[in-house]
């Protein structure tokens, strides 16, 4: 009586069985759909696969072809990484060992960059006769502001140095200097640079002389002057930016020298951050350049100075504003063209929100930093802006 009671209770009900039923075909094929989804058949792809994908370019419609070979390589990645096992390839393992390349590949995920869009932009842009414009421009606004070039030699710490491409190449911070110091270290990999370990280089440890150092190409990149310091405030001192919870400094001295009496916070999820305004942080700059130093930042030093562009000769001059044409002419001057191409890291948002910036400036302010930073204007080749307004106090671009 007791064997048949508990064969009853642990016996499955009908009600029950249907569901377990309904799961396990479930389950059955969803694995035959999964299988046929992810089990990539190589062997029978056809051989002038081609596959053409739209994209905007400058308002333009490109079709890019992507040949068959690159097609093969991400099926089988896509077959290694699931079907066996999880292991992955051996490019993905090397990827997944170097940080430069994953930082590359993320920063390079939404370039249009292709063969054909990078010679249509170089078509109609003649970057070596750019170049010498610009080279003889600075040295002639070097000898207008009394500037002559050192008799000393360069101090070759502060360069990014390599003894394969027989380049030394100066990095202007906010003028794409993070995106040049990793690209330079793909495309010479025992390129050597304080950027890189810390220790400054000196020709004894590069084994560099003076007479070798006359078959290398020394390049700078620089940034209309206004706008760089704009995209400084935006990235560093801004309540929205992720650097901004680093600018008690800068609030402290805005304190200090009096711009106001008192701290004004900005409320986030995390905590408060210091709101500081661009017209305060123009305030701050000139109020120091005006005592001799600036010790709230190198970013607001003159560009030239930073180079010693003046004090030595360079042979390429870049600007931010053409930076992937210009890094293209550059890579054609150390022999690398044909290797590398500068990724598309920078895409022109317009000049919206630099102009609006610059009109929240009090006339006053924004005619003093115009005069601060106009010996950058005049030797980096760029145009003083127009945007000071004689009906208000306020600028007008």
């Amino acid at each position: 009586m007791v064997a048949n009671r508990a064969i009853h209770r642990y016996s499955p009900k009908p009600h029950h069985v249907i569901p377990i039923i309904a799961s396990l075909l479930f389950l059955v094929l969803y694995q035959s759909v999964f299988t046929k989804l992810v089990n990539l058949d190589i062997s029978t792809s056809p051989a002038d696969v081609s596959e053409y994908k739209t994209k905007f370019t400058s308002g333009k419609v490109r079709r890019i072809n992507q040949d068959h070979s690159k097609t093969n390589l991400d099926s089988k990645r896509k077959v290694g990484l699931v079907t066996e096992t999880g292991a992955k390839t051996k490019t993905m393992r090397k990827m997944a060992r170097s940080k430069t390349k994953r930082f590359w590949m993320r920063k390079n995920k939404t370039s249009f960059d292709t063969p054909e869009w990078r010679k249509e932009l170089m078509k109609n842009y003649e970057c070596q006769q750019r170049n010498r414009d610009r080279l003889m421009t600075a040295r002639q606004a070097c000898i207008a502001y009394n500037l002559r070039p050192s008799k000393r030699q360069r101090h070759i710490g502060k360069y990014i140095v390599s003894k394969k491409y027989k380049f030394m190449f100066a990095l202007t911070p906010k003028a794409a200097s993070t995106s040049w110091k990793h690209f330079l270290r793909i495309v010479d990999p025992a390129c050597r640079g304080s950027v890189y370990d810390g220790v400054k280089l000196d020709r004894q440890m590069l084994s560099i002389s003076s007479q070798d150092e006359k078959e290398y190409v020394h390049a700078v990149f620089f940034r209309e002057p206004l706008e760089r310091l704009v995209s400084f405030y935006y990235n560093n001192l801004h309540y929205s930016s992720p650097h901004s919870g680093n600018n008690k400094d800068f609030d402290d001295e805005i304190k200090k020298i009096g711009i106001r009496n008192h701290s004004v916070m900005h409320f986030k999820r995390k905590g408060s951050i210091y709101n500081i305004t661009f017209p305060e942080f123009g305030q701050l700059v000139l109020y120091y350049r005006a005592n001799g130093s600036v010790p709230i930042s190198g970013h607001v030093r003159h560009q030239h100075l930073g180079a010693s562009l003046c004090s030595h000769m360079f042979d390429f001059i870049g600007h931010f504003e053409t930076l992937v044409q210009d890094a293209t002419c550059f890579l054609e001057l150390i022999g690398a063209a044909d290797l590398f191409s500068f990724p598309e890291t920078h895409i022109p948002r317009g000049s919206t929100l630099f102009n609006d910036t610059l009109k929240s400036l009090p006339r006053s302010v924004l005619n003093g930093l115009i005069q601060l930073y106009k010996i950058d204007y005049d030797i980096l080749g760029y145009a003083v802006p127009k945007i000071w307004s004689t009906e208000n106090n306020t600028a007008a671009v």
